[in-house]
């Protein structure tokens, strides 16, 4: 049983299914957010990319994974609580491409920050558990 439970197809499984919550999460979050300002945010997924940054940048610095991976929620929330009053308040009532050149605006910006602040090369997370 333990060979089975350690294999490469079980492997394949659980990194099937954490893929699939997180696509889940994000797509979840996309409902979440038209739902309740009826704007398509496609800044969306840059912003959750960059709150990982922010707890990857954590994790480099030997602060504890659970503490990056609270860091990481909260700079999560206080981004989308300044990217609501700052840039999509302002547009209730206007034409409704204004709020999706933003958040396209919003998605370029984010990029190209995280590009500069920590390059374009691959990371990965070291895992939680043994």
């Amino acid at each position: 049983m333990g060979n089975f439970i350690s294999s490469k197809f079980m492997n394949d499984i659980f990194s099937g299914i954490t893929t699939g919550t997180v696509v889940a999460l994000v797509a979840l979050s996309l409902v979440i957010i038209w739902r309740s300002t009826h704007v398509l945010n496609f800044a969306q997924g840059a912003m959750a990319m960059f709150a990982a940054y922010i707890g990857m940048t954590q994790i480099d610095r030997n602060v504890p994974f659970f503490w990056c991976l609270l860091i990481s929620v909260a700079a999560g929330f206080i981004m989308g609580g300044v990217t609501e009053r700052v840039l999509i308040r302002p547009l209730y009532g206007k034409p409704e491409i204004n709020p999706i050149v933003v958040m396209v605006g919003l998605l370029g910006l984010l990029e190209a920050v995280a590009a500069a602040i920590w390059t374009t090369t691959n990371r990965s997370i070291p895992a939680p558990f043994s």
